[in-house]
């Protein structure tokens, strides 16, 4: 659709209908950050959608809401939000990225416990054999 490279024909009934449906469930053209194709979208308008194309007055209003100083910093292209990133997902896909183990290696873990255990152990045996002497 044009409307996801910023072009909107404001005076196209489907079009503007189609673009209203495209917003029920998205607050910016794509992605979850406005980007510069909501800009370019904004651009087409000259004034607020009328009100049998909510969605897009909602929008419209959203966008018009930022200064020209927050606009300059939206990304030129879509695809760059913080939610599924291509590059990402692609250098995951390729074995490009290892698995990272959180909570540390198991073995080195085990090997933990069996030595606190042991301590632990040791410490009581030592405990009951005072008491034992000491009768």
């Amino acid at each position: 659709m044009t409307f996801s490279q910023g072009k909107i024909d404001v005076n196209n009934k489907k079009e503007l209908g189609e673009f209203n449906s495209h917003l029920e469930c998205r607050s910016y053209v794509n992605g979850y950050t406005p980007t510069y194709e909501d800009l370019l979208a904004y651009k087409c308008f000259t004034t607020v959608p009328a009100k049998n194309y909510s969605h897009v007055a909602r929008w419209y209003k959203h966008i018009a809401s930022f200064d020209a100083s927050e606009t300059a910093c939206w990304p030129k292209q879509s695809g760059t939000s913080s939610v599924g990133n291509g590059e990402a997902n692609n250098k995951t896909a390729a074995g490009g990225d290892d698995e990272f183990d959180l909570f540390g290696d198991e073995e080195s873990d085990s090997e933990e416990k069996k030595r606190i255990t042991e301590e632990r152990l040791k410490a009581y045996a030592e405990k009951k054999n005072r008491r034992n002497q000491g009768r």
